[in-house]
């Protein structure tokens, strides 16, 4: 019983330290979004949840902005960043030399999800190109 005593107490005492060891804010982790979006890059994916940061690390570590997604429809980031509505992604992608014109395997542009989404923004960005 002494043992168990013990071993309780030390469990605790290290949990309590351990949970409340890191009072930065700037130093806690950051909260994670699940999706339901499957068979995408993970350059897509952030495109999605229009992180503008995550975006520009992939694209520095060389992610391939012209990549098509081969398990489902064929879409290309520059689309997924119009069916979104991403206006500021898509001027980040077209200055990194997305090309607009491109087609999915379905013959969709990007200006073709934009309008099918009801993407006002994007649809307008992309109509004055």
């Amino acid at each position: 019983m002494r043992k168990s005593v013990i071993a309780f107490g030390i469990f605790f005492s290290v949990a309590f330290n351990t949970i409340n060891a890191n009072t930065n804010p700037d130093l806690r982790p950051t909260k994670l979004n699940r999706t339901k979006i499957t068979n995408v890059s993970p350059l897509n994916l952030a495109i999605v949840e229009a992180n503008l940061d995550a975006v520009k690390t992939f694209v520095d570590f060389g992610a391939n902005i012209e990549e098509a997604t081969t398990k489902s429809n064929g879409m290309r980031p520059l689309m997924y960043a119009a069916r979104y509505n991403q206006v500021e992604l898509l001027e980040y992608l077209i200055e990194k030399g997305a090309k607009v014109d491109a087609k999915s395997k379905i013959g969709a542009t990007a200006l073709d999800y934009a309008k099918a989404a009801g993407a006002k923004e994007a649809v307008t960005f992309l109509s004055n190109l």
